[in-house]
């Protein structure tokens, strides 16, 4: 029977490729090492990884500081830009409370390309093209007051047109002439 095993083990580690089993060994002889915690390695504080996160204010030019999940502008007043869930990366620049108005109307008035079945790469190309940025920073957590208005006003005209061919391009029912 341990024949018949080893034979088996055997095949498979043979088909698994010569270095499977040093692979396997090195994995399990790794994963015996126990990593320091980060601060007693000393490359890389917490402090740090935040830092490098901070956004800068296009008003001002100042860095940003993070406060209860948000980033703040230290000398501008009520600008700010929220975190990621669990993380204390940005989700885009810091804005004034007029610019987020203008993101959370971008936000509602383009949920029809949603609701239709654009995909994400369709909807961030789309606001690229109109906003003429590039594919990664075309997200609306990217865009100034201006550029939101834009985007508005380019979606409003896009859902017009598709309504009215909707409604007009639909085949006309024939009409029978008296004769």
């Amino acid at each position: 029977m341990k024949r018949i095993i080893a034979s088996i083990e055997s095949r498979w580690l043979f088909l698994r490729g010569k270095d499977f089993l040093t692979q396997a060994r090195r994995r399990s002889f790794s994963n015996t090492l126990k990593k320091k915690p980060r601060s007693e390695r000393g490359d890389n504080s917490d402090q740090s990884i935040i830092d490098h996160h901070a956004p800068t204010c296009p008003y001002c030019g100042a860095k940003g500081e993070l406060k209860d999940k948000k980033w703040h502008c230290p000398s501008c007043s009520d600008v700010s830009v929220g975190t990621y869930e669990g993380s204390s990366r940005p989700l885009g620049t810091l804005a004034d409370k007029d610019t987020r108005i203008w993101r959370m109307r971008a936000h509602d008035e383009l949920t029809f390309k949603w609701e239709e079945g654009d995909s994400f790469e369709d909807f961030y190309g789309w606001i690229a093209s109109h906003v003429k940025k590039s594919y990664k920073q075309s997200t609306i957590a990217n865009l100034n007051k201006d550029e939101c208005q834009r985007i508005i006003k380019a979606g409003r005209k896009e859902l017009y047109n598709r309504r009215y061919r909707e409604i007009f391009d639909q085949p006309k029912n024939k009409v029978r002439r008296r004769g």
